[in-house]
């Protein structure tokens, strides 16, 4: 399973850009997923979300927050855990 994220703009800090990502999921459950990607978010950042299944032609959007987040030694990527709000 996939997974694209964008960042929303904050009211207090509207200059800041819409940061785009995409990644692969692992240990998707109720709570949420944790999310690999190349580049690391802020914690507790609220990001809009859109789930990619495969052989499914319509992808599942949801707001997530960025709880946690990991460097990954050696690979220049990060994993992120990332729990659902909606």
């Amino acid at each position: 399973m996939g997974l694209r994220v964008s960042t929303l703009s904050r009211v207090a800090a509207p200059e800041e850009p819409s940061v785009s990502l995409e990644g692969a999921t692992e240990n998707v459950g109720n709570g949420g997923v944790c999310f690999f990607t190349d580049r690391p978010l802020p914690l507790n950042s609220v990001l809009r979300c859109e789930l990619t299944v495969a052989d499914t032609p319509v992808d599942i959007p949801t707001l997530m927050q960025v709880r946690w987040s990991q460097r990954l030694e050696g690979k220049g990527s990060y994993k992120l855990g990332l729990q659902f709000l909606l």
